[in-house]
């Protein structure tokens, strides 16, 4: 969702589970900046490795960085929506078909 309230001349930090192509994440701080606020910050938890780069100009910070596991727990969700409630994060094994 977008802003209700003006956001003009503020501080605006957007919070991330985990950063992986950008798309949403580019989409939405374009999308922000069009209401033009003072500056806007990127916090995600985890950044996928070989995750494309954010604009130079918005401040990038990560909790720890993953190589291509299917992660889930903590809000991020496995394949058979069981695991978005739990308080940590693993990694989902691949089946084998």
């Amino acid at each position: 969702k977008f802003p209700k309230y003006p956001i003009v001349g503020k501080d605006i930090i957007l919070v991330d589970d985990i950063l992986d192509t950008g798309n949403t994440i580019n989409f939405i701080i374009n999308k922000f900046k069009e209401y033009s606020p003072k500056s806007i910050t990127v916090i995600t938890l985890i950044k996928r490795k070989g995750s494309p780069s954010l604009d130079p100009s918005i401040h990038y910070i990560n909790g720890f960085e993953i190589n291509n596991e299917w992660i889930a727990g903590y809000g991020m969700d496995d394949l058979e929506d069981t695991s978005r409630n739990l308080n940590y994060i693993f990694e989902v094994e691949k089946i084998k078909e």
